[in-house]
């Protein structure tokens, strides 16, 4: 089995911001996966940066996610 190939599809500013988008991305069907979730959790002055706290989702929905992304963007 090879390893899934995940592609970075939103830097959030924290954390919070992050499970929110992963969140919605469930909710739309999207398996989805903070790799810095540990780390901005113990540290999370380490992602007050322009990359901040990474959302990756496999590399075959990335499309499919920046539109679920979009949408949660336009107001309502």
């Amino acid at each position: 089995m090879r390893p899934e190939v995940m592609t970075t599809i939103a830097n959030c500013g924290t954390l919070d911001q992050a499970l929110r988008v992963r969140l919605a991305l469930d909710s739309a069907g999207i398996p989805s996966f903070i790799p810095d979730e540990s780390s901005a959790t113990l540290a999370p002055h380490h992602f007050f940066t322009p990359s901040g706290v990474r959302i990756q989702v496999p590399d075959d929905r990335a499309e499919e996610a920046r539109r679920v992304l979009a949408d949660l963007s336009e107001p309502t």
